[in-house]
């Protein structure tokens, strides 16, 4: 017992510091998010779902939206005020831990950080804009178009709230990611990577992966998100 205490007060000795400064990082950007969004919450909270979020996803379409509980319209919009809040979150967050591991960094290797740094970001916003205005309404409204092909009149469409919020969720964060692809290929490169691969395999496996990360069964969303993903990479690698 003793051995093992006197291994983790070594440990803790030499890199108590480092411990410090990380956990204070890590505070900072969850107090980032937690104040990010509540002030998003406050701001949207004054305007019932159904007047901007519903409207907008599922507008035009005669559907029947349901809180299956008591607490879903306070937690979708909690969930709609944290996704809200991500960019800015996101921003702070990557910055932040950029500045931190400078010192372990090479200066070629930081100086690549900082040349792409905006473009990263601005790509990541595309791709979070485009997954909220384009993805996520186009993609339910064709899931409720299907669904209605294939019931039988007498059948009432109902979704439920949270599923509705899961999809937008969903579709944001992930285009989000995918949109960035190109520019981390870039910045390998520039950091002496061979960035050279099979293009039927990768692109295979970009659509397989957004089959299994996004809610949709069907190929809609793949088409909607995978094409720019894959028309951004091209450019990229040129």
């Amino acid at each position: 017992m003793s051995e093992e205490r006197s291994v983790i007060h070594e440990f803790l000795d030499e890199y108590g510091d480092e411990i410090e400064v990380l956990f204070s990082l890590l505070r900072r950007i969850l107090i980032c998010l937690i104040l990010s969004t509540v002030a998003v919450f406050l701001v949207f909270s004054l305007t019932p779902l159904d007047e901007w979020f519903l409207s907008f996803m599922v507008g035009g379409v005669e559907v029947g939206i349901i809180a299956l509980e008591p607490y879903i319209p306070l937690t979708s919009l909690l969930e709609l005020s944290l996704c809200l809040a991500l960019p800015v979150v996101l921003t702070y967050a990557i910055y932040s831990i950029a500045e931190y591991l400078k010192p372990a960094l090479l200066e070629e290797e930081y100086s690549v950080f900082k040349k792409y740094f905006l473009s990263l970001l601005i790509l990541s916003l595309i791709g979070y804009v485009y997954g909220i205005l384009v993805v996520a309404p186009l993609n339910l409204k064709f899931l409720i178009l299907v669904g209605k092909t294939l019931l039988a009149d007498t059948v009432e469409s109902t979704y439920s709230l949270s599923s509705i919020v899961d999809l937008w969720l969903w579709a944001s964060l992930l285009t989000s990611l995918l949109f960035m692809v190109p520019r981390v290929l870039k910045i390998l490169r520039d950091l002496g990577f061979e960035v050279e691969f099979d293009r039927r395999v990768v692109y295979g496996l970009l659509i397989i992966g957004i089959s299994i990360l996004d809610p949709d069964p069907f190929f809609f969303t793949e088409i909607l998100v995978g094409v720019p993903v894959i028309i951004a990479t091209e450019l990229s690698l040129r």
